[in-house]
């Protein structure tokens, strides 16, 4: 259901502003932890809204979804 725009697929997406030009910012980050040596630094291209199984989860710098939407999805190399 991945890698593809068709019917019945996933519907994941993401949209972006590739000439958004923005200086990092620690409120910019949605880590549980919000630091990055990133901080400060100035970027090119931005992300505008993703789209998750058809459903908008963050639009305009903010998580739109509800907690505990995701699923978790193991890859090789990953002990459960």
């Amino acid at each position: 259901q991945k890698g593809a725009i068709a019917v019945g697929a996933d519907a994941d997406l993401v949209l972006v502003d590739p000439d958004a030009a923005y200086r990092l910012a620690a409120g910019d980050l949605f880590y549980r932890n919000p630091h990055s040596a990133y901080v400060g630094a100035a970027f090119t291209g931005a992300i505008r809204r993703t789209i998750s199984r058809g459903e908008t989860i963050f639009a305009d710098g903010a998580i739109t979804a509800a907690p505990g939407r995701g699923r978790r999805l193991d890859g090789p190399g990953l002990s459960t």
